[in-house]
């Protein structure tokens, strides 16, 4: 289980200790530099095959109001384990510490998703520890201690989990939103600042520009959230036209200790860099990613679940040559859909009916895994056929709460999908992503022995 804080409170925190009296007083949370706006510490929950950085764009937009690092947190935990007393447990025990870290009294409490869910638990037997709880994008019919202050944040074009209200919940519709944006928009991020500051407005909904940006985050195996232990993250500073490196060695390099944390990196807010993520027993990951405005304790790089698991076999399964390119595409904070987002890969259109069913078709594209899947050297399209589930969350709330089963076939993973495209790889070019706008150029890296090439879109042409 990974557990851990967005950034260290550093010598702000030790300087406040010093001059604690002795008796040991409990510091108050507006003690700490920069905390004026924040009466108490933030907790994130994710979703299903979600990490922490899911709230990446909630957590640069409290700071950009305000709110100190020290106190928005963000709790990692294992999707893909059955085990949901123990991640109640473990909930609980990062909760506690949040509080004995922060000298607070309370927390401010976020559950997206199947983490409403794990929150909804935790709520039965430690609500005395929470002063306000969102619900976002999460299963209804869930009982609340009646004296909780709830906000419910749901959208009828959520076709995961669709709208939602609870009694006794101030219940809010974000209009046209998907299951991501619930968490991720604007609109999303004002309702929880509301919320958990008495109804005063944020000074703004955007994510504030900086000059010079710190970067962090963490290496984890998808969907367990395990730290990727001894994996190395190399960043290079690219062309932007080509993806290209413009120096043979990197910026910086980090080996992931026993947290799965890397950084902190010092960026240029307007340069495109490339994360070479290596660890043992696995293909390198190359890592693109759009330039980052502000500073981001969120940065995270997925690799490969352990080989026992459900998924971690499925993903094993996908098919590596040298002769053409892997490629995944990523939307971090919104699904795609047909007919309202667009996409493409060197042309071809990813965002197609079938690729990325708009509501309300049940399914929810995030991710499109991207290679020559039947090894016949040309481009079919996608969506690579397999099975697909009525309701693509159901199994997550029967297998979590009533004891149901796991999916058995990829395609019956919510969020990921196939699309079979043979990207020669023998000749240096340059492949192009877009989405909604935003333009990436990457490399076409031998499947096999160079490793996947990860294309993630934060936001759109117009940014945040």
């Amino acid at each position: 289980m990974n557990q851990r804080r967005l950034q260290a409170v550093g010598a702000a925190l030790l300087v406040i200790w010093l001059f604690l009296p002795a008796c040991g007083g409990k510091p108050e949370p507006t003690a700490l530099p920069g905390c004026e706006n924040a009466p108490r510490p933030v907790v994130f929950v994710h979703g299903f095959l979600g990490a922490g950085d899911s709230f990446a764009n909630a957590v640069m937009r409290f700071s950009s109001n305000g709110y100190c690092p020290a106190y928005l947190w963000v709790f990692d935990w294992n999707t893909l384990s059955l085990d949901f007393e123990g991640n109640v447990e473990a909930l609980a025990d990062f909760v506690a510490r949040v509080l004995r870290e922060t000298g607070a009294e309370q927390v401010d409490l976020v559950g997206h998703s199947m983490g409403g869910a794990l929150s909804q638990q935790y709520l039965q037997e430690h609500a005395d520890k929470v002063a306000h709880y969102v619900h976002a994008a999460s299963f209804c019919g869930l009982a609340f201690p009646e004296a909780l202050p709830l906000l419910v944040l749901s959208s009828d074009e959520d076709t995961v989990v669709g709208p939602c209200m609870i009694e006794g919940g101030d219940n809010q519709d974000l209009d046209g939103a998907d299951h991501l944006q619930v968490v991720a928009l604007p609109e999303a991020y004002e309702a929880m600042y509301r919320f958990f500051n008495e109804g005063q407005l944020p000074e703004t909904t955007r994510i504030v520009t900086e000059d010079s940006v710190a970067l962090s985050g963490e290496v984890l195996a998808i969907g367990t959230n395990l730290p990727a232990v001894g994996a190395v993250v190399e960043i290079y500073p690219l062309d932007a036209a080509t993806g290209e490196r413009l120096e043979a060695g990197p910026a910086a390099s980090f080996t992931v200790g026993e947290g799965g944390a890397w950084g902190p990196f010092q960026a240029d807010p307007s340069t495109y860099y490339e994360f070479a993520i290596t660890g043992e027993g696995q293909r390198p990951f190359h890592y693109y990613r759009q330039p980052f405005p502000r500073s981001n304790p969120l940065v995270y790089f997925r690799m490969l679940p352990d080989s026992d698991l459900l998924l971690g076999r499925l993903l094993g399964d996908i098919q590596y040559d040298d002769a053409s390119s892997n490629v995944v595409f990523f939307s971090a904070n919104q699904a795609l859909y047909h007919s309202r987002d667009t996409a493409t890969l060197d042309g071809l259109d990813l965002a197609t009916p079938e690729m990325a069913p708009p509501p309300p078709d049940p399914t929810t594209t995030i991710a499109i895994f991207i290679f020559d899947a039947d090894g016949d050297g040309e481009t079919d399209g996608g969506p690579v056929p397999g099975p697909h589930p009525e309701i693509p969350l159901l199994f997550m709330h029967d297998a979590f709460l009533d004891g149901g089963t796991e999916p058995t076939e990829f395609s019956e993973f919510p969020f990921l999908r196939q699309y079979d495209a043979f990207l020669e790889a023998g000749t240096r070019r340059t492949v192009t992503l877009t989405m909604n706008g935003a333009i990436l150029h990457v490399p076409n890296w031998k499947g096999d022995s160079e490793g996947p090439i990860m294309v993630v879109f934060d936001y759109g042409a117009d940014g945040l």
